[in-house]
């Protein structure tokens, strides 16, 4: 009653007769193909009507009402589904009967910009590329993809390649192969097709059912990622164990060091299958029964680490600055 009041009040009006203007309120994929749904502020569309999203000419498929059924008709005020789309609309577009195409070309883009003049420090500058979490994300809807989108914005550990309505499909697991993406399902299912490949191309598929879970997890592992590249960042050395031997009751462990340098004292950090294992200190080094300081890139030396661990060979040993 209170806005029936409000609108005799504001003098809201519509007419069937008048050119439509309706608004996407939510977008899916489904067995029906591309289906939005919209509610009608003016006018009225048909079946077989011809209309416009934007440049997207769409010709009327169905109309089906708030009660799920299939009608020829819908008028103002009120919800309904309709399909017809050849592409994703954007949720909040309008449903005209005419085309409408933004403007391209502006009077400021016919005017050239003259080239920037470059200096020596820009030719030298070297472009540091961070480390990110390359993902693919798929959704049910429109509105969930939104949502997705909204609450990782400030997730600089990410790198969506790409987000869109629909099922996991085969070319999405082209792409993540080809882009080293995880794959994130959200209510959506896998083609047996897709799923066959996955495991075929090594490329994970994640599902989720709930978006809180699927949120924290992406966070998680995009964090994780960051706090590697840190590490690496302040990577001082790292050796890999070669050989062990047991000499006078104290077990030695012969080296090659693979990346940067370590010193006698160093703080270290075991590896085994680029897993944490465990830290210790390096207490003795030697090249060809010689104490020394240090050690580089390409030399092997015997080294004493204590605490001792259970080190195996092949496990990587790092200094981290």
């Amino acid at each position: 009653e209170t806005i029936l009041f409000i609108a005799s009040d504001l003098k809201l009006t519509c007419d069937e007769e008048n050119p439509v203007q309706a608004y996407i309120i939510e977008t899916k994929k489904d067995r029906r193909g591309i289906v939005a749904s919209a509610i009608i502020k003016d006018g009225a569309i048909k079946i077989a009507d011809t209309v416009f999203v934007n440049d997207q000419k769409i010709k009327v498929k169905s109309l089906i009402n708030d009660l799920g059924k299939n009608v020829t008709q819908v008028i103002s005020s009120n919800p309904f589904e309709i399909t017809g789309f050849s592409d994703m609309p954007e949720v909040g577009s309008m449903i005209r009967p005419i085309q409408t195409i933004p403007s391209l070309i502006t009077p400021n883009s016919l005017t050239p910009n003259p080239s920037p003049s470059l200096t020596l420090e820009d030719v030298l500058k070297v472009e540091v590329v961070e480390k990110k979490l390359p993902a693919i994300i798929k959704a049910d809807s429109q509105g969930s993809i939104e949502a997705i989108k909204n609450s990782l914005k400030d997730n600089t550990n990410l790198n969506i390649v790409l987000i869109a309505v629909g099922e996991i499909n085969k070319s999405d697991i082209f792409l993540a192969k080809a882009t080293k993406s995880i794959i994130i399902g959200f209510t959506v299912k896998t083609s047996h097709e897709a799923e066959s490949l996955a495991k075929q191309e090594k490329v994970i598929i994640k599902s989720y059912q709930i978006i809180y879970e699927l949120l924290d997890e992406l966070n998680e592992v995009a964090n994780l990622i960051k706090e590697k590249e840190e590490k690496e960042k302040n990577l001082k050395g790292e050796a890999q164990i070669l050989a062990n031997f047991l000499i006078e009751g104290e077990k030695i462990f012969g080296v090659s060091v693979i990346k940067g340098k370590l010193n006698l004292g160093d703080e270290i950090e075991v590896f085994r299958k680029n897993k944490p294992i465990g830290k210790t200190k390096l207490v003795s080094l030697k090249v060809r029964a010689k104490t020394v300081n240090e050690v580089k890139r390409g030399q092997e030396a015997g080294m004493i680490f204590g605490p001792p661990l259970d080190f195996l060979v092949g496990d990587v040993v790092k200094s981290i600055l």
